[in-house]
């Protein structure tokens, strides 16, 4: 082969090797697909990496849920949620209507459970007035309970039941929860909120042959016979029991109105 041959040939091989050197850099950059993996089978040969495992869902207690900051966790002040308490925030501490409290309440036990139901609320001993002072060691208590069947669970799993109470004090409003089993017996009637005030349950009350508010032992309970939520004051053997709505306020005991005043207390 001449030189004029030889310089073509060199020429040739030149192009085919920068052509090959581009194509091995366009595949060497060029992004490779993705694959999904593949369950693995009977047939698979070597190791399988390991894949998780469904998870079910969790549902925490209250305290769970401020501990961990979450959203669902009550938000009424920094320190709310089960086992801490927020502010009273009353004007008057020591002549504290339950009614004053519920809304409060009821918006601490709906953000821990959304299903919960009032089923009672308990109060201690009375002023002449029928307030609560809440400067005392005492407390008046919220109480509510839930109890549903999650259908996306499997069966044995996914009843829930509890109680929620919220607990008023001089300390401020302290939300526990307290899980139940599946087959406890929860109460058959919820309540609807109360819009008659305590005080105003009294004053119908003391209008009949009642010793004085001291003496009664009072809650807000499911009345059989009227069928919805009364303010109930139970004074003991000899006197018994005097109900008033607790919407209306409207006196449903049968006793009449006393023509004169209660006599004073130990006479």
């Amino acid at each position: 082969m001449g030189p004029r041959g030889a310089f073509i040939a060199g020429l040739a091989l030149g192009v085919v090797l920068t052509a090959s050197g581009g194509a091995a850099f366009w595949f060497v950059r060029r992004p490779l697909p993705s694959v999904a993996p593949r369950a693995a089978s009977s047939a698979t040969t070597g190791p399988v990496e390991p894949q998780a495992a469904p998870v079910a869902p969790v549902y925490a207690s209250a305290s769970a849920l401020v501990s961990a900051g979450l959203p669902d966790a009550p938000d009424a002040g920094a320190d709310d949620g089960a086992g801490k308490a927020t502010r009273l925030d009353v004007s008057d501490p020591e002549h504290v209507d339950p009614i004053d409290l519920y809304a409060r309440a009821k918006a601490l036990v709906l953000k821990v459970e959304k299903r919960a139901k009032l089923t009672r609320i308990v109060t201690p001993e009375l002023g002449d007035d029928g307030t609560i002072d809440l400067t005392k060691e005492r407390s008046i208590d919220y109480r509510f309970e839930y109890a549903y069947v999650d259908a996306r669970l499997p069966h044995g799993k996914n009843t829930f039941k509890g109680h929620l109470i919220v607990a008023a004090s001089s300390r401020g409003l302290k939300l526990s929860q307290v899980p139940a089993a599946a087959d406890a017996k929860m109460s058959d009637h919820s309540l609807p909120d109360p819009k008659c005030s305590l005080k105003a349950a009294w004053a119908a009350v003391s209008t009949t042959s009642v010793p004085d508010a001291k003496s009664a032992r009072v809650a807000y309970d499911f009345d059989g016979r009227s069928r919805t939520g009364v303010w109930r004051f139970s004074f003991g053997r000899g006197t018994g029991d005097r109900v008033a709505d607790g919407i209306s306020c409207a006196l449903l005991s049968a006793t009449p109105p006393s023509a004169e005043p209660a006599p004073p207390k130990g006479r």
